[in-house]
């Protein structure tokens, strides 16, 4: 098995855990996974790439991002959690956590924080301090932070504006971040644009877009994911498109 194809599986598993983007954290690669299969973890590199190898025993804030987001992911976890969440110095980490927010929609102060995020005015940051804003103000995180506002908020046109302002940007991390967005926003109009996100050469985006269809949860994004089934039948996307098909449109009920 490819590690393509490894990597895809243990995404669409992690997806389809619950019905927010929990497998979002093997996103934070650009490209497709090292041969020797070592687990990732991101680094501030100065731009949107969450790059950089590391060893998870030695990086103990690789280790804490990782559990606090699972903490968040179970809707349990306290403000506190949040806050220290957001604080992190990788910006692949950051915007797992935002996309995981959504499982804490119940709680006020989150809706709070999650707008002051988007504003992003002066006073934010004074009540903030110890949130990452420098990452924060950066297109992939803003992108997350849409994506997030627009499932609490699907009355305002604002965020998936903004998200698909961002549609064809050269940064493939953007594009990702777009492609979820706009799975988790369950338009079927954006079918196209994720099919040819599925047709580039990117291992990242391509990943991203697969799994886009899959969370869109519509008649059209499944017909879509079929025929670049049928398409790249000798191509580990093809094999990768097929695992997704069974977890998220299983035929027992189609």
């Amino acid at each position: 098995m490819t590690v393509f194809l490894r990597l895809g599986i243990l995404l669409a598993g992690l997806l389809f855990l619950s019905t927010i983007t929990a497998g979002l954290d093997v996103f934070a690669a650009n490209g497709s996974r090292p041969q020797n299969d070592r687990p990732r973890t991101m680094k501030n590199t100065g731009d949107d790439s969450p790059t950089g190898l590391v060893n998870p025993k030695k990086d103990g804030g690789h280790i804490v991002d990782r559990l606090l987001q699972k903490r968040i992911l179970s809707g349990r976890a306290q403000l506190v959690d949040v806050r220290k969440a957001l604080g992190t110095p990788s910006v692949g980490a950051l915007t797992n956590t935002v996309h995981a927010l959504y499982a804490m929609r119940w709680h006020r102060g989150v809706h709070t924080i999650l707008l002051a995020m988007w504003r992003s005015s002066e006073k934010d940051h004074l009540d903030y301090p110890e949130l990452a804003w420098d990452l924060i103000l950066r297109p992939a995180t803003r992108i997350a932070v849409a994506a997030t506002l627009n499932r609490l908020y699907p009355g305002n046109p604002e965020y998936r504006k903004y998200i698909r302002a961002h549609a064809n940007d050269a940064h493939e991390f953007h594009r990702a971040q777009v492609a979820i967005a706009l799975g988790l926003n369950h338009d079927p109009a954006d079918v196209k644009y994720l099919v040819r996100l599925v047709n580039e050469e990117n291992h990242y985006v391509i990943q991203s877009a697969i799994t886009a269809l899959a969370l869109m949860d519509e008649e059209a994004a499944r017909l879509a994911l079929v025929g670049l089934q049928k398409k790249y039948t000798s191509d580990p996307r093809g094999q990768l498109i097929s695992e997704v098909l069974k977890r998220a449109y299983p035929p027992i009920i189609r």
